[in-house]
């Protein structure tokens, strides 16, 4: 079954059936990550969120929608979903460290200095540990503003006590593990131990 929208007076499939169409046609990864990308609400410049296209009680009743191709990824997928990913790299980063057995992380979250001034957010944080990691995109080192941005950001967190771990696309493909490594050096100098709850 397919649920429609009609968002400007054409009808169209839901971003939730459209997702499970796509079974058919994506890799288990890109299929979390287009879920991801569905249940995500974007910042507005304040930092607010705003609403996402579909939420996971949509996505969860298009897997259940009656007999469907690709019905074993759907349901692999669905329970990968997650919000606070903003795109297909962070998801990728956040599904390679989960394989890897370390610890799950939150996603975009909200950083405050000492002073509890909100000093930005970040894509993937470990709070128990004090670790921030951040995809860079091309666009952080092509783009003047967001480069400054970026570098100020980044020092106020290690000011408020925080280890930022960056992360490129080199890092990340074709293989993951140069990322995964980074981010595991980083969570076990913080004292992170595999298996351990934090203190």
């Amino acid at each position: 079954m397919v649920r429609v929208r009609t968002p400007t007076g054409l009808r169209v499939a839901s971003p939730a059936s459209t997702w499970a169409q796509l079974a058919t046609t994506l890799s288990l990864r890109d299929l979390v990550a287009a879920g991801d990308a569905i249940l995500n609400r974007p910042r507005a410049r304040d930092g607010s969120h705003q609403a996402p296209p579909s939420t996971l009680e949509e996505l969860e009743a298009a897997v259940a929608a009656g007999r469907r191709e690709g019905i074993a990824k759907l349901k692999a997928a669905i329970g990968l979903v997650r919000v606070g990913a903003a795109s297909r790299p962070e998801t990728h980063l956040r599904l390679a460290l989960a394989e890897e057995g370390l610890p799950d992380p939150a996603l975009d979250f909200d950083v405050f200095a000492r002073n509890g001034r909100r000093i930005g957010w970040t894509e993937i944080a470990y709070p128990e540990w004090h670790v921030l990691v951040e995809y860079e995109g091309d666009h952080h080192r092509t783009d003047a503003r967001q480069w400054n941005r970026d570098i100020l950001k980044h020092d106020l967190c290690r000011e408020a006590g925080w280890t930022v771990v960056r992360i490129t696309a080199e890092h990340l493909y074709p293989n993951s593990q140069v990322a995964v490594e980074r981010v595991r050096a980083a969570l076990t100098n913080a004292g992170w131990r595999p298996g351990t709850s934090p203190v």
